[in-house]
């Protein structure tokens, strides 16, 4: 059973509005990027960059496309943008960063204990971890 605890109840009531108040801030901007020639090259680029390492910002940026391009065109945006930087951050890691990346495997039992699971279960679990709904 849950337990009700009224100290987070400001924080639940104010995350919606949050929300709502930055795609606000945020659509004047997007709606000008959409009226330039290759305007949906920018959320591409900039799901390409959020991409290394993994940094937050993907949501309002994908939420931002589908406001102003809507459910087609902002899926493909979304859809591009994600498989680009994602794929630039794995080939990154695999072949240019590869001592980078064992260095914090020896230094984070959380890294080796992720990076043991993924080698284990190949490709299929690294897709299961990343349609996962709980942030990592």
């Amino acid at each position: 059973m849950i337990r009700y605890v009224p100290v987070y109840e400001p924080c639940l009531r104010t995350w919606p509005c949050a929300d709502a108040q930055i795609v606000a801030w945020l659509t004047p901007f997007a709606n000008r990027m959409k009226s330039l020639p290759a305007g949906w090259t920018v959320p591409i680029a900039a799901l390409f960059v959020l991409s290394f390492p993994p940094l937050f910002g993907q949501e309002i940026i994908c939420l931002l496309v589908g406001v102003v391009w809507g459910l087609g065109a902002g899926f493909g945006i979304v859809m591009a943008g994600t498989l680009i930087g994602d794929l630039a951050n794995f080939y990154a890691f695999r072949y240019c960063l590869r001592g980078r990346a064992v260095k914090f495997e020896e230094s984070s039992a959380n890294y080796a204990s992720l990076t043991h699971i993924v080698r284990e279960g190949g490709f299929f679990l690294i897709v299961v971890i990343r349609l996962s709904a709980v942030p990592g």
